[in-house]
């Protein structure tokens, strides 16, 4: 068997990024990575000095990042950190222990084989714990290069920047591969409601937008970002999220038209502070999310001071 027979990706293959299916899209994000590596270490530009500390946000089973620190060792770089971080480490069946494990093992062996000492790693079970931990004097603070490459999901882009631009050094490399999100549809759905939505929940349905976006930023130790423009990224990706923007918000005005035809109220945040949902009536339940001033919510049904917010079945279901 194959040492690292354990480590897996998603295997789903209407996923945009399936290995098999759209081989093209994982290599080319992988060979963007690899020539801007390159160009650093000719041009004696390298933003990673006594070896290179990783972070991973939506890590999983760890084939991918393996995959990606290897190509990183194939050019020279020796690998001192590894951040790992994923919801699923918080309670680990027995397989993921095991790519938990394997993955430390594979780590060691090829240090020990490099004659250099192992790098470190570190499992966070949110994102939230990554950046308890991620700022100047934490232990997982310096990143040379933060990779977010998982499904997209509500509020997924804000949380990997704000991840990103607190550990990351000056001149540190973020890259993104993901969905620009992605929506479970009720299969009944693709065959009802406005034909201008039915490509829009096809897409969403298919677990892909073209067929995954990639991304790239510089950090400047600041707080910024700056986006990185090449072939090997396809569109820039500020037209790809303004598409995105575009569909979503054709999407809302039909939901709203859809409210008022069938006679639920919408209402508006007027709060200065974001207005908490959670998952059923009640202060002290879960907090499932948050809604801004000047979102309008379609109320599904009222439960005394409550409203249940309407989802996609409720108006089209």
């Amino acid at each position: 068997d194959s040492p690292i027979y354990a480590l897996s990706e998603c295997g789903d293959a209407r996923c945009g990024a399936h290995r098999t299916k759209h081989p093209e899209v994982r290599s080319r994000f992988r060979n963007f990575i690899i020539k801007t590596v390159r160009k650093a270490k000719r041009e004696n530009s390298a933003w990673w000095t006594s070896g290179l500390r990783y972070a991973s946000l939506g890590s999983g089973h760890l084939l991918w990042d393996l995959e990606i620190l290897e190509r990183l060792r194939a050019e020279g770089i020796e690998i001192k950190q590894i951040c790992l971080i994923d919801q699923l480490y918080a309670e680990p069946d027995d397989a993921t222990l095991f790519v938990l494990q394997t993955f430390a093992d594979w780590q060691s062996a090829v240090a020990n084989l490099e004659d250099v000492s192992s790098p470190q790693i570190l499992a966070f079970t949110s994102s939230q714990a990554f950046f308890k931990h991620c700022g100047r004097g934490g232990i997982a603070f310096g990143c040379n290069l933060f990779m977010h490459c998982d499904a997209a999901f509500t509020g997924s882009d804000e949380e990997s920047w704000r991840l990103a631009t607190k550990a990351l050094v000056d001149t540190g490399l973020f890259v993104r591969l993901n969905n620009l999100g992605a929506t479970n549809v009720p299969d009944e759905m693709l065959e009802s409601g406005p034909e201008m939505l039915r490509k829009y929940w096809q897409c969403q349905q298919e677990h892909s937008e073209e067929p995954f976006s990639a991304a790239a930023w510089l950090a400047h130790g600041d707080g910024d970002l700056e986006p990185i423009e090449d072939y090997l990224l396809g569109d820039e990706p500020e037209e790809k999220a303004y598409r995105h923007f575009e569909t979503g918000e054709r999407f809302k005005a039909a939901e709203l038209d859809r409210a008022e035809h069938l006679g639920l109220e919408i209402w508006r945040v007027k709060a200065l502070d974001a207005v908490k949902s959670r998952v059923k009536p009640g202060h002290e339940a879960a907090i499932f999310g948050e809604f801004s001033r000047g979102e309008k919510l379609i109320a599904a049904e009222r439960n005394g001071d409550w409203i249940r917010v309407a989802c996609t079945e409720d108006l089209w279901g």
